[in-house]
């Protein structure tokens, strides 16, 4: 927010700071100029904007930790312009590395034993991220993360949620050529896109642009005045 403010642009910021427990979020985001106002947090899932506010939301690695996804969809969409456009990057289910705690497949797994068993033998292969901490004691924060703070669904069930209320397109490959240009020129060979958006959905998740389906509001008078000028 800060660097895009700098450079002129008007944007905004939500957030829930994972209620009241990431506080040094908040203080973080003040010593970098964006205020309450600039940075607004989001309380019981209502995001702290008018109707129809803003052109564009993007989301980077979000919908994974919002565990009432329909009404996140519903709030965005109520925020955005009609015709307005929703970037969103997230994983779902079936990536392969869990990208919290960093390690291959674990939230495939129910909590147990088995899902215990799988982190302890991969973390032995050396996966894994260590801020989380060092031998057994890594295991109860990364778990508690993942069991309270992530909520993974099947792609199939966010299209369901995201369809009813957007035009939803799948940019994985014009995503992929944005973070790695010197490789865009790579998508114009045969089957090069279907294999880069195969490659991000199981490595990052789908890359969405959604266009909102919310119809555009017209005054009786703007349409006297459009229907006037028509027959003229």
């Amino acid at each position: 927010m800060a660097a895009a403010r700098a450079k002129g642009l008007e944007v905004y910021g939500a957030e829930t700071f994972y209620e009241g427990i990431r506080v040094e979020d908040s203080e973080l985001a003040r010593s970098w100029g964006c205020d309450q106002n600039v940075i607004r947090e989001i309380k019981a899932g209502h995001i702290d904007f008018p109707d129809h506010y803003f052109d564009l939301v993007v989301h980077n690695q979000v919908f994974e930790h919002v565990e009432n996804l329909d009404q996140a969809a519903s709030e965005i969409q109520r925020i955005l312009k009609p015709g307005g456009r929703m970037i969103g990057i997230f994983p779902t289910r079936g990536v392969l590395r869990e990208p919290h705690l960093g390690l291959p497949c674990v939230h495939w797994f129910s909590p147990g034993p088995i899902r215990t068993w799988w982190a302890k033998f991969t973390r032995g292969l050396g996966f894994g991220f260590d801020f989380w901490g060092e031998g057994d004691a890594w295991f109860k924060p990364a778990f508690a993360f993942l069991d309270e703070r992530v909520f993974y669904r099947s792609r199939a069930q966010i299209a369901s949620i995201l369809n009813p209320l957007f035009d939803v397109k799948y940019i994985e490959p014009e995503w992929l050529g944005f973070r790695v240009p010197k490789y865009k020129w790579m998508l114009s060979l045969p089957g090069a896109y279907a294999a880069a958006r195969a490659f991000s959905r199981v490595m990052a998740g789908p890359v969405v642009e959604a266009k909102s389906r919310k119809a555009v509001a017209v005054k009786s008078g703007d349409a006297v005045e459009a229907l006037t000028a028509k027959v003229r």
